[in-house]
């Protein structure tokens, strides 16, 4: 019984700190639309948490693993969410920049980024409920999904080039902008690496 219940707190953590990336999407969605610091601070504070448990997890994990090897699948599943949090600090940075320089982001970046950020954030919420209920239909659904996610960036990509050569977009806010389109198909890359992973 102690065993069972060691595995299943683990599986809970990885659950959690995938939660806490989710929570921390939806916070620097906040931020953007209301140009506010405090959401990014709060989102840099679960993505810190994140950051300081992945390796015991990971640890916690191997020993866990021993007593029931199907849980080896999971072991590298903290690494990822902790690549995950790293890129979330990235945006919050290109965000904070935006609010602390005052820099305007045209309607149609805004309304892009707004699109990606919450297609990441459905991504992860689906993620949360694939570490506890692993299933191929999910595991599908979350690959299919960054294929999207990674085509509608490059395609936004492509527009920001055009605004930025009309002088709709300024060079300051153009490099912060890429920054966020760059860290967001990263999350999406590595949600797709732990759907793989687990159903492997």
């Amino acid at each position: 019984m102690a065993v069972k219940n060691t595995i299943n707190f683990v599986i809970l953590s990885v659950n959690d700190m995938s939660q806490k990336t989710e929570d921390s999407i939806s916070m620097l969605q906040n931020a953007l639309f209301y140009n506010k610091r405090s959401f990014v601070t709060d989102a840099l504070s679960l993505t810190n948490e994140i950051r300081e448990r992945k390796d015991k997890l990971t640890k916690e994990l191997e020993v866990a693993a021993e007593s029931d090897p199907e849980l080896k699948v999971y072991i590298s599943i903290p690494a990822h969410l902790g690549r995950v949090s790293d890129l979330i600090n990235n945006i919050a940075d290109s965000i904070s920049s935006k609010i602390d320089k005052q820099l305007l982001f045209s309607d149609k970046a805004v309304s892009e980024l707004t699109f990606l950020l919450q297609r990441i954030k459905e991504i992860l919420n689906t993620l949360t409920d694939y570490i506890l209920a692993r299933n191929t239909f999910i595991a599908s659904y979350l690959k299919e999904s960054e294929q999207e996610i990674e085509r509608s960036a490059t395609k936004f990509s492509t527009l920001h080039e055009e605004r930025l050569i009309e002088g709709i977009c300024t060079t300051n806010a153009s490099t912060l902008y890429v920054q966020m389109l760059d860290a967001i198909k990263g999350i999406a890359w590595h949600t797709r690496k732990i759907a793989e992973e687990l159903i492997s």
